[in-house]
């Protein structure tokens, strides 16, 4: 089984390097602009539930986050043993990055590659109704968990579906 087949959706491009990140070598996640501050904090968390990997925020991290000039939603990611570049335009681009990222993890770290990607289409999204206000958790973790990780841009909320009518027609 080849790397691009652990990652989904299937990325442009993956180029396969010898080694691996350790898990222990990641102490440190950092951001050079402010756009990238969210997929920060996005990594650190799943880091945490997913892998065990405890690291922090903070300056001259393991896996930086840096800001490069794109029109559109693509990433790079370049893992070796030392560390982790993570290269994107816009907010969306370096979660998404984060999330190739979390998907190289193996048993023993992360495998070493470099990969870019760009979506295949612009809008890519997902109908559904207005949830009740008890479910709302439920749908944020839909969101974070399912949706961004399959690269969803755009929610289609229907909001007629729980309206009552109170006569017909």
């Amino acid at each position: 089984e080849g790397i691009e087949d652990a990652i989904y959706p299937v990325p442009e491009n993956v180029e396969k390097k010898a080694g691996v990140l350790a898990f222990s070598k990641v102490k440190t996640v950092s951001a050079t602009c402010d756009d990238a501050n969210a997929a920060v904090e996005y990594l650190i968390e799943k880091m945490s539930a997913k892998l065990g990997v405890d690291a922090k925020a903070g300056a001259n991290g393991e896996v930086v986050f840096e800001y490069t000039e794109r029109d559109d939603e693509g990433y790079e990611v370049e893992v070796t043993e030392d560390g982790c570049i993570i290269k994107a335009g816009c907010k969306r681009s370096f979660i998404y990055a984060a999330d190739t990222f979390l998907q190289l993890a193996t048993e023993e770290g992360f495998n070493a590659c470099t990969i870019s990607d760009k979506p295949f289409m612009e809008v890519r999204g997902v109908h559904t109704a207005l949830t009740s206000k008890e479910n709302l958790p439920f749908l944020k973790k839909l969101i974070k968990d399912v949706w961004v990780p399959m690269r969803y841009n755009t929610v289609f909320l229907q909001l007629s579906g729980g309206m009552r009518y109170d006569s017909y027609p």
